[in-house]
């Protein structure tokens, strides 16, 4: 399963809602989401500029 909110793989044992969002046409799937704040994802990071050489 995947959390809505943080995109991030629900994880077993880890503790997890689910809800059944209110849709005007079709079926509405079932979303998931972790309880409590979801687990920020790193940024990406580049290597530093490698300095000049002289």
């Amino acid at each position: 399963m995947i959390c809505v909110r943080c995109q991030q793989p629900i994880q077993d044992g880890e503790d997890y809602e689910s809800h059944i969002p209110h849709v005007a046409t079709g079926a509405a799937p079932t979303v998931y989401l972790h309880i409590g704040p979801c687990k920020r994802v790193p940024s990406q990071t580049y290597p530093s500029r490698a300095p000049k050489r002289r």
